[in-house]
């Protein structure tokens, strides 16, 4: 009965192989196409498929959890068969552990928070051998049960479970198994797309933009590499990478080795910006309704198999003088520019206006001493009430509080020429050529509080040309304890948000809207 079945074994998350498995399920007619997802799960997986290219992750309660990213072989499978409208199957098993050995599993799934998803791995191996070979003698049975229904059957499945799928239809099969468990879907953050795959997010990225044409690897490194500020060959630096990986024992560069040749090649600031380039991925959710953590996939294996690259960025970038370009992974130019002396003058303005009339003061963790008035405050401070013991004062603490709030301005309009970023405001946003030579109008912006601990460049990646005033409200929530944002839109996902407050527009005064929207300057690249 096996001449019933056409095999396309994979490598998970090898984007290559989710292109050649589209393309060959998009050929076929009559076939049942057969994936080695798990049988009980259909409804939760195609659901999240259908919201490609937003990643999701659905976790069980085992600690077990499958990615729904585009690169995913046996996701796009699913993708695949949904468009052309194809009959799908899922064969492996959710849970295929006998009932009392569920017990088992369900312990290390209690002690997983406390040690650990490697040393839940670890304990995990007494399992594995009985684990894999029943998960292969279930999905061999499935594929029996079909073949007497059906002409001809394509079949996807992991290389490491291919062999042992096709050995067990040969054998008796006698399997019993217990319940499903119960799942969560996990909507993924930008931040978070590389704590559930192997894959880096960027090439990802590329291989969503490029799934109907077919996916280059090595061009999409090089996009990666793309950086004004490299000395080498972009080709000759992913030669190093690819000889790195060679040396690793792998097919393609994994990110230690994209990292490891921009470092040796160039210098650590380099290396730097590519990591920072390699996690973007923008079609994700800006928020998520689970925190994500380490997990392990349907071998008991962890997520993401890292190493680690020590890499020391040794420069703050001085945007004032700076004449660097950098290409926006969202497309365009980041732009580096010097504004002029009376376009700096008002925007001071603008912003100490935000800040001094719209605030919201927070604990910052610290205590401020003073002499005792009226009321104890934060309770007597007695190193300086005894340090003055002689002269009957008494001091007391009281909590220092801070403004840590965060504005994001949406002028409206699209950006046509790029983002643009401050760092004596610390604000960051998308802009329009408009209307002579050396002039700009913002679209939308953020200002970020003046507690901003991380440098405003690095934020640039983050900013959407395509969704401008989302992408400036999730940075500011995301750096700001409070967000006013004054605008004429809403944005849903954060419409009921207690850290956010949605203004119109019209509540910064006319003139100040006028001077500020428009800027000029003395110098741009």
């Amino acid at each position: 009965m096996k001449d019933k079945i056409i095999t396309l074994p994979y490598f998970p998350g090898r984007a290559e192989d989710a292109y050649n498995i589209k393309e060959e399920i998009s050929r076929i007619e009559g076939c049942i196409v057969v994936v080695d997802l798990p049988d009980g799960l259909e409804e939760e997986i195609k659901k999240a498929v259908k919201k490609l290219p937003r990643i999701s992750l659905i976790v069980d309660d085992l600690g077990r959890a499958i990615p729904i990213v585009p690169n995913e072989p046996a996701i796009e499978t699913v993708r695949t068969s949904l468009e052309n409208n194809i009959n799908l199957e899922f064969i492996d098993a959710s849970l295929s552990f006998p009932r009392e050995e569920f017990r088992g599993m369900d312990k290390f799934a209690d002690l997983v928070e406390d040690i650990g998803v490697e040393r839940y791995a670890e304990l995990m191996k007494p399992y594995k051998y009985q684990y894999t070979e029943s998960r292969h003698k279930y999905m061999a049975l499935k594929l029996r049960e079909l073949m007497e229904k059906n002409n001809e059957i394509l079949f996807v499945c992991n290389i490491k479970h291919f062999k042992g799928v096709m050995q067990s239809l040969d054998e008796p099969l006698d399997v019993g198994y217990g319940m499903v468990a119960p799942t969560t879907t996990c909507k993924v953050k930008e931040s978070d797309v590389g704590k559930i795959s192997s894959e880096i997010p960027f090439l990802t990225f590329q291989y969503e933009n490029s799934r109907n044409q077919g996916f280059d690897r090595k061009d999409a490194i090089i996009q990666l590499y793309e950086d004004e500020e490299a000395d080498l060959g972009l080709v000759e630096t992913y030669k190093y990478a690819r000889n790195l990986a060679i040396s690793d024992g792998h097919v393609y560069p994994n990110l230690y080795n994209i990292l490891a040749a921009a470092k040796y090649t160039q210098d650590d600031d380099y290396a730097f910006n590519i990591l920072e380039r390699s996690q973007t991925y923008p079609y994700t959710y800006n928020e998520s309704n689970c925190i994500i953590k380490s997990y392990l996939n349907y071998d008991l294996e962890p997520l993401d198999g890292t190493r680690v690259l020590e890499i020391k960025k040794k420069l703050k970038l001085d945007l004032k003088g700076s004449t660097k370009k950098k290409r926006s992974s969202h497309g365009g130019f980041f732009r580096y520019f010097k504004r002029t002396q009376e376009c700096f003058k008002t925007e001071m303005i603008f912003v100490n206006y935000l800040r001094n009339n719209y605030f919201q003061l927070v604990p910052s963790g610290e205590f401020e001493v003073e002499e005792f008035q009226c009321g104890l405050g934060d309770g007597i401070d007695v190193k300086q009430s005894l340090r003055y013991r002689f002269t009957d004062k008494i001091f007391v603490k009281n909590d220092k509080m801070i403004n840590n709030t965060g504005y994001v301005v949406d002028f409206g309009g699209i950006s046509d020429d790029a983002i643009f970023c401050d760092s004596q405001n610390d604000c960051v946003g998308t802009a329009t050529k408009y209307p002579q030579d050396d002039g700009f109008c913002w679209n939308c912006m953020v200002i970020f509080p003046d507690t901003l601990e991380v440098e405003v460049s690095s934020l640039l990646y983050r900013v959407s040309y395509f969704n401008a005033l989302e992408s400036c409200v999730d940075l500011a929530v995301q750096y700001s304890d409070f967000v006013y944002v004054f605008s004429d839109s809403i944005v849903e996902s954060m419409e009921n948000n207690p850290k956010v407050k949605f203004l119109p527009l019209e509540r910064i005064p006319q003139k100040l809207r006028d001077e500020m929207c428009c800027f000029d300057v003395e110098w741009r690249n």
